[in-house]
């Protein structure tokens, strides 16, 4: 099985990235894949979550939804994914130890704890 998967500069692939969920990806790089797309659920922010190196970076529309008190991960990181969209107020009140969203330029909400 596929554990690394380097599309940098893919600028013409279109698509949703929810295809690549049930890969057990421990690299990821689709930096600059300006059209591919995703709502960013539970379920794929626990599969995003497990991958060791990522870099979403300079995607298309990526969006938070979903109702994040399903998680069943503790140790939540959506970093490097500068296009992903939403209110971090949907990890209010989880019982995470660990959430990392450096780069995420779009997310807004109010960081109070």
């Amino acid at each position: 099985q596929i554990k690394e998967l380097n599309l940098t500069y893919c600028q013409k692939l279109t698509g949703d990235i929810e295809v690549l969920k049930d890969m057990p990806l421990i690299n990821l790089n689709l930096f600059d894949c300006r059209n591919l797309t995703g709502e960013i659920t539970p379920q794929m922010v626990e599969w995003l979550s497990s991958i060791e190196v990522k870099n979403l970076n300079d995607c298309g529309k990526l969006v938070l939804t979903g109702d994040m008190s399903e998680l069943s991960i503790t140790k939540v990181d959506l970093s490097n994914m500068n296009t992903l969209e939403g209110d971090i107020e949907v990890f209010r009140d989880m019982a995470l130890n660990e959430l990392n969203l450096k780069f995420c330029e779009q997310l807004t909400g109010d960081i109070e704890v």
